[in-house]
């Protein structure tokens, strides 16, 4: 009888828990404010997005009051585009509605258009893009060249990922991958954001807004490159942050130090391959990864190991005569023998043989996360022109994988 009772109970309990899921209400809130200027003859274009909690199905857009030079797209994953030309100068009041769950919410704004674009106009570009004087988001914004360079800005929020990439103004619940940082604290406008990709390690550890919260509204320096980002302008690849004034990640050298450098983020830039050995079942060892920003080696191919010897050189680096150099690189390795064997560094001159510059940190072939190779010294080359090489062996029993980025000579 007991356990009847007890099993009348537990339903009865499920029962309520699940009445009280169903009668959560729907709340809808809008985590973007309107782009509310506009230039004449010009395309004018605003993503209003939501955050809906306890939806009930997709969420829908209408537009209640829109100037006809405007037509609104519902995108279907809880953001809204709104676009058009606008021939004529003045003041265009837009009122657009999110629907869920026959929960309603509305946003209004008025759109200024003129010659010059009026309105609330983005701040100015400032900045060099160097640690003395970084870019701030704006210049950020207007310079997405694919370097690497030097951004400030203030942590407002992140973009969420999944089924939408929508930008949130406020702390995370669950994600740690990106922040986005704008000019201003009270920035709501993702169009004056930038999101920032936060690699894994340090950086992600102490810049993310789910485990710290505390960051809104904290300024950031950041060193990373300037390219697209959740189909917006954005920094990806960060490699430094300093927050609170504590460091994370590798300080860049001094430019007036660099002497060459080459961080293999689009191409393989000016460096060349010279295959020695390739054996049946192999086209090439060393190739460009997109993915991973990275010159990667490996003769692994469809589930075999393959006999092959390949070198990664440089074009010719022309070291000054007043100053002892040195080489240092970030790379991670795996699937190796003897990894002092297999994966080598070189150095030659127009004169000499390739001389072993005698690489010791390797990293323990666990993982792929990068390592810094350490200072291999270059001043017995004092005032002399010289190629690095990057020397690939393998076995029809080993055939690791190697991947290197941020090559640098410094004086």
């Amino acid at each position: 009888m007991k356990k009847i009772q007890l099993f009348f109970a537990a339903v009865a309990l499920l029962f309520m828990a699940a009445c009280n899921n169903v009668n959560d209400p729907t709340a809808i809130t809008f985590t973007t404010n309107g782009i509310t200027s506009a230039k004449l003859n010009e395309v004018y274009t605003y993503t209003a997005t939501v955050r809906v909690e306890n939806p009930d199905g997709k969420t829908t857009f209408e537009a209640e009051v829109l100037p006809e030079w405007l037509t609104l797209t519902d995108n279907g994953n809880n953001t809204a585009t709104i676009t058009g030309v606008p021939a004529e100068e003045g003041e265009y009041p837009v009122a657009i509605t999110a629907t869920n769950n026959g929960e309603r919410k509305s946003q209004e704004f008025v759109i200024v258009v003129s010659e010059n674009g009026g309105g609330d106009q983005p701040a100015e570009g400032e900045g060099a893009g160097t640690a003395a004087d970084p870019y701030n988001v704006a210049a950020a914004i207007a310079n997405q060249t694919n370097n690497m360079a030097f951004v400030k800005g203030i942590i407002v929020g992140y973009i969420q990922t999944g089924n939408q990439n929508t930008p949130f103004f406020g702390a995370s619940d669950s994600l740690t991958t990106n922040i986005l940082i704008a000019d201003a604290a009270n920035e709501k406008n993702v169009a004056r954001c930038i999101p920032v990709q936060l690699p894994t390690g340090d950086i992600r550890n102490a810049l993310n807004v789910k485990d710290h919260t505390e960051n809104l509204g904290k300024e950031v320096l950041l060193y990373g490159q300037l390219t697209t980002y959740f189909s917006q302008p954005g920094l990806k690849n960060v490699t430094y942050a300093v927050l609170n004034g504590n460091k994370y990640g590798d300080e860049p050298a001094d430019p007036s130090r660099v002497v060459f450098q080459e961080s293999f983020l689009s191409g393989m830039g000016a460096f060349t391959i010279q295959d020695v050995n390739l054996s049946e079942g192999l086209s090439y060892v060393w190739a460009h990864s997109s993915d991973y920003k990275c010159m990667k080696a490996s003769a692994f191919v469809s589930g075999t190991n393959h006999a092959a010897e390949s070198w990664l050189i440089s074009p010719a680096i022309e070291l000054p005569a007043d100053a002892d150099c040195s080489l240092s690189f970030s790379h991670a390795e795996r699937f190796f023998s003897v990894a002092a064997n297999e994966l080598t560094v070189w150095v030659k001159t127009a004169t000499s043989d390739w001389t072993n510059l005698n690489l010791t940190n390797y990293s323990d072939g666990s993982n792929f996360s990068f390592v810094n190779s350490g200072a291999l010294s270059l001043a017995a080359y004092k005032g002399q022109s010289v190629q690095i090489a990057f020397k690939y062996v393998s076995t029809s029993s080993a055939a690791p994988t190697w991947e290197i980025k941020d090559v640098v000579v410094l004086k």
